[in-house]
């Protein structure tokens, strides 16, 4: 199967948003080759409506919204859950079918991807969830996804066709534009350190973060991305705002709130040091990759990361620590080196590898794995 021309479901944990991760780039990469690509959204509110409609400035690319029709699935057996699940997905099929490809990144909704009846079915784990749902999931799929290693190893006993291909990065990430004159980063110091991605992400450590901040008031640390709810928010996710309120009471701390892709490319490029913080030692297999730090990469600029295991073997790309504890040391210890990290040999090496590792190219290899299970 190639991935071209054809009709494809992706079923996302997720809304539809302004702030993108790997589901809401890879429905815009399938759209861009001609696929038709509906994007599923989380159920919203019980008196809301189902809506099938088009995503402004994409061709080919919906969205489909629908209320909470059943809650409670999960806690039901599986034969009963998939009874309750064929309703909406008789309403979904009536207005898109037949679907040549379902991909689902949440394993809490329609662990029988069978019931599609699409040509090829596949599941990526790109999240933290609960593994007793994704192994229903991971049964029903055609092939499993991953992006690491250490998830890889968590599905080989339930699938034939598992496998790690890693996380991607957008194209226009490496477009030669000029930075943009009119954009001019806060702060009074020299030195600024960015930090992207969701901050009321559960995983963020948040002691670490704080320390280091505290330690270093000649250096501005300017914060893109959410810190109260968002696209990315799911409804039981807690909001710490006394935490960053109090963290911006710091003159050397600036919250810039979530801004658009194509404006975070322009903003990589403008920091001198790029900044990831999730606390590493809590959950070493789920925090094995991240897509963020491939974003950070195509800027070329230097790093310093929590623990990640895809990376343990790449410290010309990333000055990574092996615990937490160490964080706050290999942070000084970067910012001392700062110079020789930051020379165009480095710079290159950190872009080259990030363009390995575009979206188009992993569906390519998508493509050959699914060709493996068509042999």
């Amino acid at each position: 199967m190639k991935l071209v021309n054809l009709t494809v479901l992706i079923i996302s944990p997720e809304a539809w948003g302004d702030i993108f991760i790997s589901k809401h780039y890879y429905a815009v990469e399938l759209a861009k080759r001609g696929n038709t690509v509906f994007f599923l959204n989380p159920p919203k509110a019980i008196n809301s409506t189902f809506e099938v409609k088009k995503i402004d400035g994409y061709n080919n690319l919906f969205e489909i919204s629908y209320p909470h029709f059943q809650r409670g699935l999960n806690r039901l057996p599986i034969y009963f859950s998939n009874i309750f699940s064929r309703f909406l997905i008789r309403k979904i099929l009536k207005e898109i079918q037949p679907i040549d490809l379902v991909w689902s990144f949440d394993p809490y909704r329609f662990q029988n991807l069978n019931l599609f009846k699409p040509q090829k079915s596949l599941y990526f784990s790109a999240d933290s969830h609960s593994f007793m749902r994704e192994k229903l999931i991971a049964r029903s799929s055609n092939l499993v996804l991953t992006p690491s290693r250490l998830i890889a190893q968590k599905f080989s006993k339930l699938n034939k066709h598992v496998y790690n291909v890693g996380h991607g990065v957008a194209d226009f990430f490496f477009d030669k534009d000029k930075i943009e004159n009119h954009i001019i980063l806060p702060g009074e110091n020299e030195l600024k350190v960015g930090y992207v991605g969701n901050l009321s992400y559960r995983y963020l450590d948040k002691k670490v973060l704080k320390n280091i901040i505290e330690t270093n008031p000649d250096v501005d640390f300017i914060f893109i991305g959410p810190y109260k709810h968002s696209n990315l928010s799911h409804n039981k996710t807690k909001v710490n705002l006394v935490y960053f309120e109090s963290l911006a009471q710091n003159e050397n701390v600036f919250l810039l709130g979530p801004k658009p892709p194509t404006k975070v490319k322009v903003y990589l490029q403008l920091f001198d040091l790029l900044l990831l913080c999730y606390d590493g030692d809590a959950d070493k297999t789920f925090l094995s990759n991240n897509h963020k730090i491939l974003e950070y990469l195509s800027s070329g600029k230097p790093i310093v990361s929590h623990y990640v295991d895809e990376y343990k073997n790449k410290g010309d790309l990333i000055q990574m620590v092996n615990s937490n504890k160490e964080y706050n040391t290999i942070f000084n210890e970067t910012l001392h080196n700062l110079k020789s990290l930051s020379t165009e040999e480095y710079c290159m090496r950190r872009i080259e590898f990030a363009r390995d590792n575009t979206y188009n190219i992993k569906l390519q290899k998508i493509e050959e794995y699914i060709h493996h299970i068509e042999d």
